[in-house]
C-alpha cells in the first residue's frame, strides 16, 4: 500500500545489491527463486516484484497464504493508494495460518522521502508471538503508528513471518526504528510466509 537464517525448504539466493539488472523475468522469480505459492497470492507477488519491493527490502519467498489488512471499510490490495486520514486507526489483520507462532511487521520503505530513502524500513507496527490465526493474542513490540506522508507517496509493506524457534523477545526496539528485514529475519530465524503492500 502507498500513502501521500534460511530454512532447508528455502533455496539459496544470490546476495541483494543495487544493480537493476539483478532480477530475471518474473516467471523465474516465481518458479525458481521461491517455488509454488498459494494460488491467490500470485497477483500480490507480481505487484511486489514490479514495484521493486523484492529489490529494495527482501528476497522473494513462498507465499503460503494471503495476508489481509483492512483500514475500517477499506480492504488493502497490492499498491492501493490511501491518504493519512484513511490510515489513522490500526488496521485489522487476518490470514489462514496454522498452530505456529507468527510475527507481523509493517514498515515504511521510502523514509524519509522516496528519492533518498536513507532511513528505509522504519517500523510502524510490530506484533510478535501470535498464536496461529489469533492475531489479537500477539504482543505489540512496537505499537501501531499511523502512516503520515503529506508530500510524498510512500510504500508500506506488511509481512508475516513464522517464528521458527518459538517465542521471542525484543527488548530494545523503538517505534520508527530502522530495521533491515533480511538482517532481522536471519538474526531471529524468521521464515516469511505472507505479505502485502
Amino acid at each position: 500500500m502507498t500513502n501521500n537464517t534460511l530454512t532447508e525448504s528455502t533455496p539459496e539466493l544470490p546476495p541483494l545489491n543495487d544493480d537493476d539488472d539483478y532480477f530475471p523475468p518474473i516467471e523465474e522469480v516465481h518458479t525458481i527463486f521461491a517455488g509454488p505459492d498459494h494460488p491467490s497470492c500470485r497477483k500480490t507477488k507480481i505487484s511486489m516484484y514490479k514495484n521493486f519491493i523484492f529489490r529494495d527490502v527482501l528476497r522473494p519467498f513462498v507465499f503460503e497464504f494471503p495476508l489481509k489488512l483492512k483500514f475500517g471499510d477499506i480492504q488493502v490490495t497490492p499498491g492501493v493508494e490511501l491518504i493519512s486520514e484513511e490510515t489513522r486507526r490500526q488496521p485489522t489483520v487476518s490470514y489462514r495460518g496454522d498452530d505456529r507462532l507468527y510475527l507481523f511487521i509493517m514498515i515504511d520503505i521510502d523514509c524519509p522521502v522516496p528519492a533518498d530513502p536513507y532511513t528505509r524500513e522504519e517500523v510502524h507496527w510490530m506484533r510478535a508471538n501470535i498464536p496461529g490465526q489469533e492475531f489479537w493474542l500477539g504482543e505489540d513490540v512496537v505499537p501501531f503508528i499511523m502512516p503520515m506522508n503529506p508530500f510524498n507517496k510512500h510504500r508500506y509493506v506488511a509481512l508475516l513471518y513464522e517464528q521458527t524457534r518459538g517465542g521471542l523477545r525484543f527488548p530494545n526496539l523503538i517505534p520508527l526504528q530502522q530495521l533491515h528485514q533480511e538482517e532481522f529475519r536471519k538474526k531471529y530465524c524468521l521464515k516469511p510466509v505472507a505479505g502485502t503492500w
